[in-house]
């Protein structure tokens, strides 16, 4: 064999060497979260035509007779109203925030929480033709529950940087208003 050859196979045999290890790298970046949302939940996570904003209210919801309940979630054996929605499938920057909901590095994957109780701020709903799920978030408790599933998970500072992305439109929502 000539010494080109050589050289051109060890360039060759690097390359799929260092394929190989960029494809196990990022298989393994997401691997706890795949798991635990499931492929089919988090496919529509990362990749959803639509995903809307969710504002919620405990219990019942609003009783201004301006305002109006649009659906209801279940979250455990509480409900919350949707008391407001905005499709924010379009805004700039989505693509990040959807990446950190299915990497590892963006849970606390030491704390227990699948039975903690939490005051829910907001939802995100993904959605694509008949496939559907719903993500909860509770700020202060630093959770996320999925609602199809009933799983929910500890955040770390991540969800502190979702909220912030978020902050404009969840601010251009309506309060609720709670008499």
């Amino acid at each position: 064999m000539q010494r080109g050859q050589i050289l051109i196979l060890a360039i060759v045999g690097i390359a799929v060497a260092m394929a190989s290890y960029t494809c196990w790298h990022h298989y393994r970046k997401g691997y706890y979260a795949l798991r635990m949302w499931g492929p089919e939940s988090a496919t529509l996570i990362r990749h959803a035509q639509q995903v809307r904003l969710l504002k919620l209210a405990p219990g019942s919801g609003p009783r201004e007779e301006n305002q109006s309940i649009r659906d209801k979630i279940r979250i455990g054996e509480e409900d919350f109203a949707v008391v407001e929605t905005l499709d924010i499938s379009t805004i700039r920057g989505l693509v990040h925030a959807r990446h950190t909901l299915i990497v590892d590095r963006s849970f606390d994957w030491d704390r227990n929480v699948e039975s903690a109780t939490a005051h829910w701020d907001f939802a995100l709903e993904f959605s694509d033709q008949d496939q559907q799920v719903t993500l909860v978030f509770a700020l202060q408790e630093r959770l996320v529950h999925n609602v199809n599933t009933g799983k929910q998970r500890a955040m770390n500072e991540t969800l502190e940087r979702i909220v912030e992305f978020l902050k404009p439109q969840l601010d251009a929502m309506q309060p609720p208003n709670t008499k």
